[in-house]
């Protein structure tokens, strides 16, 4: 199912198991809405989701905050282009140049960002050997690494938090309500939060990885952008300064870093010159704005991608439990056609709440289709010859635990095939 549509489906199952009596959704609710969405498609799914969506628009009339449930549980949909969009506008507002005219010819910044980028590609490329050889107790290599890919999952561990607030300021509203209704509501939205965290844990962290490929793709863009911006207003002269390092180690250094970069620009890294003499900066900006886009724009687009394919394909495939036994309580299979259901009460005689809820419960143990009817019922010690069967009909006898048939009611075993006790 569609991400939304599952949630619809799941929400309005937790609702159903946890208000067995109707006190929230009616079984007239739930019956009309089953035939009105089995009359538009015979595909369980999709008539699932219908049905699901008549009886939210009644939980929202009766629960106000339902639709608002719904999108605070569908956490990090929609949040990418606003990730990428702050991350730029920080990137841009930071000055990696530094507040003086005058920068280094090793870019401190830059050399942080690219390896802070390097350590999340390990990380994402090499997460599940790494949390396998944590598990084993390698040794203290190993745990560091199993620290690194936990760490990983803490984005996914705050996307949970936010769906368990959500869940609790609804809850809370529900408590202002009279003490049953705020009962089967904690008990639904308890029944429904552990269905979306099983239905929807993969999706949830392939969002969060897309957010953080976007946040470093968009920093990293917005970096670049304000140091040429900041070049095209300014003039940077670039030098360097060193009491532990020499000429010869820094070249060295700086060839390593930005040498393929170099290359792709089809130019040689500059000498790094005598210190503390000063040379142009340009050749500087542009090596290291192409290093940026070598060690952070292309392989975190390239992560980008591939989590916007994974995260399209699990938004599309959320599992919903469409067992056959829910779809017959939904009303949406075709068991029991042409079958009648006759229910009777035996020295006890059902308030409309209750025979609701057996009409509901006889649907479901029968068949949507079959036809449920309720008759009089027999006074105490009355003799069973009445309630025999005929053809294609089935005879159910509600009783109360206080008392119990006489033998003569047990005596009709071939008519009699439930006896539900209240």
């Amino acid at each position: 199912m569609l991400e939304h549509e599952a949630q619809a489906v799941l929400l309005v199952k937790a609702f159903e198991e946890a208000d067995r009596d109707g006190l929230v959704l009616s079984v007239a609710d739930r019956r009309a809405a089953g035939e009105a969405a089995r009359a538009e498609t015979s595909e369980a799914s999709d008539a699932a989701f219908l049905r699901a969506s008549r009886l939210l628009s009644i939980l929202e009339a009766k629960l106000p905050g339902t639709e608002a449930l719904l999108r605070g549980t569908r956490i990090g949909a929609g949040f990418a282009p606003w990730v990428l969009i702050v991350a730029f506008v920080v990137g841009l507002a930071s000055n990696a140049l530094g507040p003086h005219r005058r920068i280094d010819i090793w870019q401190w910044p830059f050399v942080f960002l690219f390896a802070w980028n390097v350590v999340w590609y390990a990380i994402f490329l090499l997460g599940p050997w790494l949390h396998r050889t944590e598990r084993s107790d390698a040794g203290p290599v190993a745990k560091s690494a199993g620290a690194a890919v936990a760490l990983a999952g803490r984005g996914s561990r705050l996307a949970a938090r936010l769906v368990e607030g959500a869940l609790s300021r609804f809850t809370s509203r529900s408590r202002k309500r009279d003490a049953k209704t705020a009962a089967v509501t904690a008990s639904a939205v308890g029944a429904y939060a552990a269905e979306w965290r099983r239905a929807t844990g993969p999706l949830l962290a392939a969002r969060t990885r897309l957010l953080l490929h976007a946040g470093s793709l968009a920093l990293a863009l917005g970096l670049v952008v304000g140091m040429y911006a900041r070049g095209l207003t300014f003039h940077y002269e670039a030098g360097w300064e060193s009491t532990i390092l020499d000429r010869e180690a820094l070249q060295r250094m700086v060839d390593a870093l930005l040498g393929p970069g170099a290359t792709l620009l089809g130019r040689r890294v500059p000498d790094v010159g005598l210190a503390p003499s000063l040379q142009a900066a340009a050749p500087w900006l542009h090596l290291y704005a192409m290093a940026t886009l070598l060690y952070v724009a292309l392989p975190r687009s390239l992560f980008l991608l591939r989590e916007s394919a994974r995260v399209a394909r699990l938004a599309t495939r959320v599992p919903a439990d469409l067992s056959p036994a829910y779809v017959r309580r939904a009303g949406l299979g075709s068991a029991g056609e042409g079958r009648r259901v006759i229910w009777f009460g035996y020295g006890y005689h059902a308030a409309p709440r209750a025979a609701d809820a057996l009409t509901a419960l006889l649907h479901g143990a029968f068949g949507t289709k079959c036809l449920v009817e309720g008759v009089p019922a027999l006074e105490y010690g009355a003799e069973g010859a009445d309630v025999r069967a005929a053809a294609g009909q089935t005879n159910v006898v509600h009783v109360s635990a206080a008392q119990t048939p006489q033998t003569a009611v047990h005596d009709l075993s071939d008519s009699v095939v439930s006896i539900v006790c209240n």
